[in-house]
């Protein structure tokens, strides 16, 4: 079985590497961040990005794709595809939140707040 998603931008945009840029300079001690900010700058780029980051299979086995989380943007779209590969919709799950399971009413996962603390979640699914 081969299903495609047509349409999605792939583009890395100078944007994208100034977000990725910054969030990885905060993970370094200041004293080291202007080595790091050459070696980062300096780096091999790809032409794309991923066109997907994370799959799971929900208990009716149907496929769920995430797109490629792009540091600084909403939450990534889930794809979903029915057993035989026909997509079956787009769900959007709340900011600062990755999904860890999905059930037949239900999807499960974290929540982060902006202090980076991580909170269980259990929220309604309509299929």
């Amino acid at each position: 079985m081969l299903t495609r998603v047509v349409g999605a931008d792939l583009s890395i945009r100078r944007q994208d590497l100034d977000t990725v840029l910054a969030d990885r300079l905060r993970e370094v001690r200041p004293e080291r961040r202007p080595g790091m900010r050459a070696f980062l700058e300096e780096a091999e780029r790809p032409p794309t990005r991923p066109a997907y980051g994370e799959f799971l299979v929900d208990q009716e086995d149907h496929l769920w794709v995430a797109a490629y989380d792009v540091i600084g943007r909403p939450a990534p779209a889930w794809y979903v595809f029915a057993p035989d590969g026909r997509w079956l919709g787009t769900v959007v799950m709340p900011a600062r939140f990755r999904l860890l399971q999905v059930g037949d009413s239900w999807v499960l996962g974290v929540s982060r707040d902006e202090l980076d603390v991580e909170y269980v979640r259990l929220y309604a699914l309509q299929r």
